[in-house]
């Protein structure tokens, strides 16, 4: 993927976008989706986790996403789309939190939505 971004820059006859935007949003997503298959593959794993994993990665992609268009773009830092799916995603994490740590709880779930 990096390689095809760089040859890229052939076409367009000028690498700054490579360096400041291409390249930071690959080792991005590379990052994150290393860090999710980890936590499935190496940590105790159930439906509720690999939900919490999944979506707390998807939460920090987003953020990261916005910051590096932002700084490439406009030179500055700041939340404005990803703040929202980041809010979102830690109402869903707390959630998912609350419901591993009490039992009677995720049973009751497990009860109704037949997990």
């Amino acid at each position: 993927m990096i390689v095809y971004l760089y040859l890229l820059t052939y076409l367009t006859g000028h690498n700054s976008w490579f360096y400041g935007l291409g390249l930071p949003i690959v080792l991005l997503v590379t990052a994150v989706v290393e860090a999710v298959t980890f936590c499935i593959r190496k940590l105790p794993m159930s439906f509720l986790t690999g939900a919490l994993y999944l979506i707390s990665g998807i939460a920090v992609l987003c953020v990261g996403l916005e910051l590096l268009i932002d700084r490439f773009l406009r030179q500055e830092i700041a939340l404005g789309w990803s703040a929202i799916v980041l809010t979102i995603c830690v109402i869903v994490d707390i959630t998912i939190a609350t419901l591993l740590s009490r039992r009677r709880l995720r049973n009751a779930v497990r009860r109704r939505l037949h997990f």
